[in-house]
This record gives structure tokens, sequence and C-alpha cells, in this order.
């Protein structure tokens, strides 16, 4: 490895020794934690805000009061999705209507035929099977 290499490495390791010693001290004073040995401890150094704001390098990670939860919200189906179908009857009911009432001698219009529903179209169906024989 080149030596600027491990210059700017060093340099980069220090700033972030400074933001962590930074947040430990914030930590401890949130949660009262003293260390084993108060004799030999002496706070780490804190980076002043105005150090941050000169530099441009370091950024001094703010400690959020409480947790944020990621909602996790269901992925939407792929493809096509498939629609409601209507209670119209088919083209080809329909028209199979209108060719049965031909031949067992009955009227009916398209528009009549459309109007019914699916259900009710099927059984006009079968009563004009019956009455045509087929």
């Amino acid at each position: 490895m080149s030596e600027e290499f491990l210059k700017t490495l060093y340099e980069a390791l220090k700033e972030v020794q400074v933001v962590v010693n930074n947040a430990l001290v914030l930590l401890e004073e949130k949660l009262d934690i003293k260390d084993h040995h108060p004799e030999t401890w002496s706070p780490p150094p804190v980076l002043d805000v105005k150090e941050v704001e000169d530099t441009g390098k370091v950024k001094v990670l703010k400690v959020d009061k409480e947790p944020r939860i990621k909602t996790i919200e269901p992925k939407k189906p792929r493809g096509r999705v498939k629609k409601r179908k209507s209670d119209k009857p088919t083209s080809k009911q329909v028209r199979y209507i209108m060719w049965l009432a031909r031949q067992t001698g009955y009227k009916i219009t398209e528009k009549e035929a459309k109007k019914l529903s699916r259900e009710e179209a099927s059984e006009l169906i079968e009563k004009l099977k019956k009455e045509a024989g087929i």
C-alpha cells in the first residue's frame, strides 16, 4: 500500500474515532454510565459543532430518542389483474338465444336478450332447447 493511502486512511480513522467518542459520551450521559475505574477514566474528546461545520468532512450522528419502526407494506400483485365478470350474458349466449327463438317461432330482440342476467340467459336457453327439441 502506498504511503499516501495510509495517511488518508489514518486521517479518516481519526475522524471516525472522534465521532464514535462523541456518541459514547452522549450515551454515557444519557444512560448515566460510569467507568469501573474512576481514577483512570477520562472522558473522550467531544467534537464541537463549529469544528464539524469548519472541516465539512465529519458528520455528527444524532441519537434518536425513540427507535423508528419501519412498516412493511404488502407488495402489489404483479401482472394482469383479473377483471370482475359482469352479470350481463355473453355475446355467444345472446346470439344463441336469438337463433333458438327464431327456431321455435318466438321474437326476441337483441336489446331484450342483453338485459337478462347470465343465469336468466342460461335458463332461457334451456327452455328454448326443450321447445325446439335440441
